[in-house]
């Protein structure tokens, strides 16, 4: 028991110092270490752990996202459009401590990585297009790319069938339709305007078959 007691901090350390690693990794700036395990650091990082750093930045973030789901029935009958993402950030505030904390940050990880490209490879295209030589080179970025977008819309997918599952516990599901809306946020020099801003579609996904193999979110 003393030996397990003893090894109990060295194994907690050692998770600490691994994870704080590979989150440097993620957020600093493109290196070789990183470029070389970058698939690695993201199926480690993604969804749960992706931090967006607009906030901190000089020009804050200027929009409000979410994610809604539309669900087919095998009655053939369809749900409306089902907001997934702030009902559950609504009840992470009510109770900071509780799992939905670190739930709640699935969604708008996967909306952060659907809807937007890191500041530095958008740069490093920028200085690539300006050359005609580096056509290869602009097809890898590409290519990477919608790979990374192919993997996160296949997370989004079995985020949006647990929320399913979770909504209606009881019915049998067929299929679900996802799409993610954005709406534009008030500036501060206009804060006593109380008219809320309309949200837009900016993403819309095919409808698929519910993947069976999840459990309901909550």
């Amino acid at each position: 028991m003393k030996k397990v007691m003893f090894l109990v901090p060295i194994l907690l350390s050692c998770t600490l110092i691994f994870h704080f690693m590979i989150v440097i990794l993620n957020v600093m700036p493109m290196n070789p270490i990183s470029n070389k395990y970058k698939k690695e650091i993201s199926e480690y990082m993604e969804p749960i752990f992706v931090q967006n750093w607009h906030l901190f930045a000089p020009d804050p973030v200027s929009h409000n996202e979410t994610i809604q789901v539309k669900i087919g029935f095998e009655s053939d009958s369809k749900s409306d459009w089902i907001d997934i993402t702030n009902p559950m950030i609504e009840e992470m505030h009510k109770n900071y401590f509780s799992p939905l904390n670190r739930m709640a940050r699935i969604s708008s990880g996967i909306i952060s990585e659907l809807t937007s490209e890191d500041d530095l490879v958008i740069d490093y295209r920028k200085k690539l297009e300006e050359s005609e030589r580096v056509k290869e080179k602009i097809k890898k970025l590409d290519k990477e790319r919608d790979e990374r977008f192919q993997q996160n819309e296949a997370i989004l997918y079995r985020f949006g069938s647990s929320y399913a599952k979770y909504l209606f516990p009881d019915k049998r599901i067929a299929n679900i339709e996802l799409r993610i809306l954005r709406q534009k946020n008030t500036p501060f020099s206009k804060r006593d305007n109380r008219v809320e801003n309309p949200w837009y579609v900016v993403k819309q996904y095919k409808e698929k078959e519910i993947i069976e193999n999840v459990v309901p979110i909550l």
